[in-house]
């Protein structure tokens, strides 16, 4: 037992110094290893570990270097990007699974944070800041640490949700062709 745990994580530490030598490269002299750099962190983020590399490219993002910092934010907002698997929009909010742990709560904070960055002065269709909401609460739960792959399950399950309200009041989906 010792010994695989032993392994496991070398094989960690391992991937993480890559990862610095390639945050490392980002503001190299030669645009070629920039660009390699770039190209490698970008491979990377979404791996098993990309919640380690992309807490490390936050920090490199905010070097006063302009290189380093405008690639390294290039590369962390590929960790936080993303979307629903066959449909046009991210989900409501309101979407959640009705046994969601803090269903009520989360909506409320999210919609409220989505209302203070949107003019909600007057109604706009398809009901933007519950979408906005939706995609900072993404944002959120990657950046503490929740697997990409349970994220993504979630935004289809709100998306499946979504579909079902839509299709009960004659409302189309947003079906990706």
């Amino acid at each position: 037992m010792f010994e695989l745990s032993f392994l496991a994580s070398s094989v960690l530490l391992s991937s993480q110094i890559e990862s610095w030598f390639w945050i490392s490269h980002l503001g190299h002299p030669q645009y070629r290893w920039r660009e390699k750099a770039q190209a490698e962190l970008t491979a990377r983020i979404s791996a098993a570990d990309g919640f380690f590399l992309a807490l490390h490219l936050e920090y490199a993002a905010q070097s006063p270097h302009p290189e380093i910092a405008r690639r390294a934010r290039l590369v962390v907002g590929q960790f936080y990007w993303l979307e629903p698997s066959n449909y046009l929009a991210m989900p409501w909010i309101d979407m959640l699974p009705e046994d969601w742990s803090d269903r009520k709560a989360i909506i409320e904070h999210y919609l409220y944070r989505a209302r203070q960055m949107l003019d909600t002065s007057y109604y706009r269709a398809d009901w933007p800041d519950y979408r906005l909401a939706t995609s900072l609460y993404v944002h959120d739960l990657l950046r503490q640490g929740m697997p990409r792959h349970l994220v993504q399950q979630l935004l289809d399950i709100m998306v499946a949700r979504e579909i079902a309200y839509r299709q009960s009041r004659g409302m189309q989906p947003l079906m990706r062709e």
